[in-house]
């Protein structure tokens, strides 16, 4: 699926250990991602990670969620300490020029961005390429991409699926 410019939402159902003070990249675990160019190198997508730093460089609020779409601003999760090995439903949205994190179908996170065109179809869940950076050390349980609009009741419902499914919080 090629995402374009357009509105997307990203729900993924997983849980995961990582330890924030790894000083390799295994301290974060990827989500959902879909970026595209080598690496550090990358010229579009987005992603959704987990166990990332509220603040730069501050182990002590890590464990956050961040989403992003590449070049612009990140959104992190006002709430870290979701790498304590229970299920939720973590999610990235893009409506119009809005970039949003929700978790367990709740808002935590947005920001204005970009009309970033992202390109290329595919994604990945769990980390990168061959796994062996930003590898999510846990479990996902269940992903559904939804290219286009959402509206807040089809969300909802889409949410309140996973949450009962998978019995998160």
């Amino acid at each position: 699926m090629e995402w374009g410019t357009g509105d997307f939402v990203v729900e993924v159902v997983a849980r995961y250990t990582n330890d924030p003070t790894s000083v390799t990249h295994d301290a974060f675990g990827a989500l959902y991602i879909s970026i595209y160019g080598p690496p550090d190198t990358a010229t579009s997508g987005f992603g959704l990670y987990g166990n990332v730093f509220k603040e730069p460089g501050d182990l002590a609020t890590s464990s956050a969620i961040e989403s992003y779409v590449w070049g612009q601003p990140s959104v992190v999760s006002a709430n870290p300490g979701y790498n304590n090995n229970s299920a939720h439903v973590f999610a990235i949205e893009r409506v119009g020029t809005t970039l949003s994190v929700r978790i367990d179908g709740a808002s935590a996170g947005q920001k204005t961005t970009g009309a970033v065109d992202l390109g290329k179809p595919g994604g990945r869940l769990g980390g990168c390429e061959n796994a062996q950076a930003q590898r999510l050390e846990g479990d996902i349980a269940e992903a559904i991409a939804v290219k286009g609009t959402i509206n807040s009741a089809d969300l909802a419902g889409l949410e309140g699926y996973l949450r009962g499914r998978y019995a998160t919080p």
